[in-house]
């Protein structure tokens, strides 16, 4: 999986532009001229074969799961008030991120075709993610931090940016 992290002050947000849905949002990609269901001809024309063989990064349509934490947590505003935080997740090929994967993580951070690429990430989930789900909010927006499969390998200790289960 890959992440997109974004963090609101929600602060000076008038009453009517509030938004304190708790609940999950999913975008699929719609292939309706596919002779194979939408899900699995998503993943067939992302991951290929292989990591070798995956789609160049952001260049097909993706799912994304789009929640609040924050909404789903009844203690987060007495903690935190004015603050509100979104994730965006979306699945991401091993291949796409491969290349940087024996770099420590201070050294990757600071690679220029990484950046690039956390950047490229940012822009679409936030185009294709974030703002499908919450337009409204980006005016709030203080922070947005991306978390690549390597980001989970590091937190997590994966091999692959697994999340649930082996790769």
């Amino acid at each position: 999986f890959i992440f997109l992290f974004v963090g609101l002050d929600v602060s000076g947000q008038p009453e009517e532009e509030r938004d304190d849905r708790n609940h999950n949002t999913w975008i699929y990609p719609d292939f309706p001229d596919s002779k194979l269901d939408g899900f699995t001809n998503m993943e067939q024309r992302v991951y290929g074969k292989d990591d070798e063989d995956a789609c160049e990064p952001w260049s097909r349509p993706m799912p994304f799961f789009c929640a609040s934490g924050s909404s789903k947590d009844s203690t987060y505003e007495s903690r935190f008030p004015g603050k509100k935080t979104i994730v965006i997740l979306s699945q991401c090929p091993f291949g796409w991120v491969k290349q940087w994967q024996n770099i420590p993580k201070a050294q990757r951070e600071k690679d220029e075709q990484y950046h690039k690429f956390k950047q490229r990430t940012e822009d679409y989930m936030m185009e294709h993610g974030f703002r499908s789900v919450f337009p409204h909010l980006e005016k709030y927006v203080v922070h947005k931090s991306v978390g690549t499969p390597l980001s989970t390998n590091t937190w997590l200790g994966t091999d692959e940016g697994e999340c649930y289960g082996q790769g």
